[in-house]
């Protein structure tokens, strides 16, 4: 076939006018719209399994320690712990010549009115937490 018979077909296809003339510029516009469609779809990321999996181990990571940070504040001391404290630091809760000083009697008398002792639960507390041998033998 030569190339005249290729445009008298009779199946009913033609080309249009001008259509291979504007082909490049089609196909490159084309082109780059598709670049630039690719181009936007790089700044989505997709969340496959294995990073949801990471995403999940790192919420439980910071959760759990978040947890152990929490109880490790609020852990209380233990009696011992107490003791030991105040019996070998004893700066640490003696009162300041200052202090001292600017504390007087009608100071003493607000705080005996604010407190109430009980002598039966202070005996009760004495018998049952206090080494009144140790005291007696020291």
């Amino acid at each position: 076939m030569n190339h005249k018979d290729q445009n008298n077909r009779k199946d009913g296809f033609k080309i249009p006018e001008g259509y291979l003339e504007s082909f490049d510029e089609r196909f490159c516009e084309r082109l780059n719209a598709k670049q630039k469609q690719v181009s936007r779809s790089k700044d989505i990321i997709s969340l496959t399994p294995k990073k949801l999996m990471r995403i999940a181990a790192a919420i439980v990571l910071l959760v759990g320690l978040g947890v152990f940070i929490k109880t490790q504040l609020t852990a209380s001391l233990s009696e011992e712990a107490l003791e030991y404290y105040l019996e070998y630091n004893p700066s640490s809760y003696t009162l300041s010549n200052e202090f001292i000083q600017a504390f007087d009697e009608s100071d003493i008398k607000e705080l005996e009115q604010g407190i109430q002792i009980n002598q039966k639960e202070i005996n009760e507390y004495v018998q049952t937490n206090i080494d009144l041998e140790y005291y007696l033998n020291y």
